[in-house]
């Protein structure tokens, strides 16, 4: 497991964002010509299908996210989200699918979706700002859902300047959460 910290004015300190794998585009781009490139593996296509809501790749990295998990001897008060889409009130993702079978699989009240997109943001692949700005005034804790006194793993697929993991923290830390503990399937350069 690699890390790296995410640093914003806004933030008291760094957030820290942990990730599994270093993601490798399909193309990329020498002088204005597009190129395959030859670094693009099988765990990079696997992402590429999860984003798909393929069920191979959702149960491979919610598997690989289970060995993790078995190997922490304190899960009594943490919960499982993920980082919502882009798109407003389009919550149900590969991501939230695996934190929910996370919840079911470990015993926990399902908080896949207490994070909840309210404002269409531009995607960022597609050139979409990545300021964490963005992110904390485009989501928002979702009605119903208690947040206070819990910890939190906030999960996400991808993950390349890290704000809206920064954002999710954020927010979670305002509705009263207690820790929030960052973790993407990969980190993209």
């Amino acid at each position: 497991m690699f890390s790296y910290f995410y640093e914003h004015p806004l933030l008291k300190r760094p957030i820290k964002i942990s990730y599994l794998y270093e993601y490798n585009s399909y193309y990329y781009f020498r002088g204005g010509i597009r190129i395959k490139n030859p670094n693009f593996t099988s765990i990079d296509r696997a992402i590429l299908d999860l984003k798909k809501n393929k069920f191979k790749a959702i149960e491979l990295f919610y598997n690989k996210l289970t060995d993790i998990f078995d190997s922490f001897d304190d899960l009594e008060n943490v919960y499982f989200s993920a980082i919502p889409s882009h798109t407003a009130g389009n919550n149900i993702s590969a991501m939230h699918i695996i934190a929910e079978k996370l919840s079911e699989h470990y015993g926990k009240d399902d908080y896949s979706e207490v994070l909840q997109r309210y404002k269409t943001i531009p995607r960022l692949s597609d050139g979409g700002t990545r300021n964490m700005g963005v992110h904390i005034n485009s989501i928002r804790i979702n009605s119903g859902f208690n947040v206070e006194g819990k910890d939190f793993f906030l999960i996400d697929d991808i993950t390349t300047s890290g704000s809206s993991m920064a954002a999710g923290v954020q927010i979670l830390k305002i509705g009263g959460a207690n820790k929030v503990t960052c973790l993407a399937l990969s980190h993209k350069f």
